[in-house]
């Protein structure tokens, strides 16, 4: 039973780095919102949030300010429900740590330190 829990918090971890890797919009969000609100206690994590941090990137991207209401809703659903698969919120819409393995943590750290951001709980 542990074995298949740590098998998938690691499988949910791979897919977290994975996703935040491939969309800096995604990696933003985690470090300059989650990331900040989890070291601050402020764990609440509803759409608000990310409706006033999509605004504030989108005074200096172009292509964000160009979407669509509708887009950026989808965006926003799209976004929150990864989080959830990846264990980073719970169903009340809470910040929950992710918790690496030491040797998760340690090829995280070889490879690009500033990654460790991205999971709450493990980075500066």
């Amino acid at each position: 039973y542990l074995s298949a829990e740590a098998d998938r918090a690691g499988q949910q971890a791979v897919m977290w780095l994975a996703i935040c890797r491939t969309y800096r919009f995604v990696s933003e969000f985690a470090v300059e919102v989650i990331n900040e609100r989890y070291q601050s206690w402020r764990l609440d994590l509803g759409h608000e949030v990310f409706d006033r941090f999509l605004a504030g990137k989108a005074e200096c991207d172009p292509s964000l300010a160009a979407l669509s209401s509708s887009t950026a809703a989808k965006l926003r659903q799209v976004l929150f429900r990864i989080l959830r698969e990846a264990g980073l919120r719970s169903a009340e819409g809470r910040i929950q740590p992710i918790w690496l393995s030491g040797h998760m943590k340690r090829l995280i750290e070889e490879s690009n330190p500033a990654d460790l951001r991205i999971f709450p709980g493990n980075g500066g």
